[in-house]
């Protein structure tokens, strides 16, 4: 437009609508990157199904390189309201993460239980050595599942040193129970 000088009305309006088509383009694009979407939340009675499920799909991501270690004995059946998608998101980049950065040498570890009324999922893993071909990390996926802890009245802490990283996130959960 600015090299065109003067424009006609339906000039302008024509780039004008190119601009809006655009724009929305990129943020349809920005969204699908981050997660962000139209939420779909359903009642989810038998949460330790689900946590078993998730749990079992990781590991097999993971299983034909690393040694992978699941504990869901302190995993009781829980309720709540959850969007499917955001849950497997949480592990999909657990996973994802797993893949990049970690020793294969080592146990890779994951923990899920209940507690207080919210779901607790740890992950722990050894780092792989820093050197070629390790990827980068920009932590997209991280800050990613932060949002949806917070999404569920929960939160997210990640320790890393050279040698270790280890996320723990909360998930509000309905109602434990005991059986």
């Amino acid at each position: 437009m600015e090299e065109k000088g003067n424009l006609q009305a339906n000039e302008v309006e024509g780039y004008l609508s190119m601009v809006r088509t655009k724009a929305e383009q990129m943020k349809v694009l920005t969204d699908r990157l981050l997660g962000r979407r139209d939420k779909k939340k359903e009642k989810v009675e038998n949460g330790l199904l689900l946590m078993e499920q998730l749990a079992a799909e990781w590991e097999e991501t993971l299983e034909d390189e690393f040694c992978c270690q699941v504990d869901l004995g302190q995993c009781q059946k829980f309720s709540g309201n959850y969007d499917l998608h955001d849950l497997r998101r949480i592990f999909d980049n657990l996973a994802s993460n797993v893949a990049k950065y970690a020793d294969p040498q080592d146990a890779v570890k994951l923990q899920i239980q209940t507690q207080e009324n919210k779901v607790w999922i740890r992950q722990r893993n050894k780092m792989r050595a820093r050197g070629e071909g390790q990827a980068e990390s920009h932590k997209i996926g991280l800050e990613s599942v932060r949002q949806i802890a917070e999404e569920y009245s929960g939160e997210m802490k990640v320790e890393q040193t050279d040698m270790t990283f280890e996320v723990e996130i909360s998930l509000e959960a309905a109602e434990l129970s005991s059986k």
